[in-house]
């Protein structure tokens, strides 16, 4: 008699699928990021993606190019920032880098890759374009006059009232997901031992100077 019953590694992997296959069909309705999924940034007119050129170094320029499946430098995850919709860090898992608009830099709003700050520079406000509901463009969410555009030279600059091809992009999924590993500005988090896994607890306390405790997180 065969074993139908399936471990729960199996269930689990059954489970991620499921869930990459109903994030992609909802970005592809929605055409918005589903948080904590991963795409690649596609510039419509030129069909070449956004990439870091596979660096791990922080302020390293972000630009176009050719699409290549095995670049992790091409992989770009969506995590929501606060509760207002369409507001993301854009943020590389694999280099531990978010897009950073450096809008006080040297050249403003030349966009590079920085350690992920949750600041006004990393805060991208992802619109879909209103004749083209396919497409997305993505805006400071400081302030929305600036437009990501994409360069002759291949760079991507933040342009006050940029319009037209050069701010068209599509977001092409790639199944994978990713929980936030730094923290996110508006959220909240259980603070856990690594060792022990006990967590930190006031234990309803909520005066000045009161102790904080070290609990078993089912507490």
């Amino acid at each position: 008699m065969t074993n139908t019953l399936l471990t729960f590694t199996e269930m689990k992997r059954i489970l991620l699928s499921l869930l990459a296959i109903v994030a992609c069909y909802t970005a592809l309705w929605a055409q918005l990021p589903v948080d904590g999924y991963t795409y690649r940034l596609q510039h419509v007119a030129t069909g070449k993606v956004m990439t870091n050129g596979d660096t791990p170094t922080h302020n390293a320029a972000l630009t176009l190019a050719d699409i290549d499946e095995a670049s992790a430098g091409q992989q770009w995850t969506f995590h929501q920032v606060g509760t207002a919709p369409g507001v993301y860090l854009v943020y590389n898992h694999t280099y531990g880098q978010a897009a950073d608009m450096a809008l006080t830099a040297s050249v403003p709003g030349k966009l590079l890759q920085w350690e992920p700050t949750c600041s006004s520079n990393q805060c991208f406000l992802v619109q879909q374009v209103t004749d083209q509901p396919t497409l997305v463009q993505l805006l400071c969410n400081a302030d929305p006059a600036l437009v990501m555009a994409a360069q002759t030279d291949g760079s991507l600059l933040m342009s006050k009232g940029a319009e037209g091809e050069a701010t068209l992009f599509s977001l092409v999924g790639t199944g994978q997901h990713y929980a936030a590993n730094m923290p996110i500005e508006d959220s909240y988090y259980t603070l856990a031992h690594h060792a022990t896994g006990h967590v930190l607890n006031t234990r309803g306390a909520t005066d000045n100077n009161a102790l904080i405790y070290a609990d078993p997180a089912d507490e």
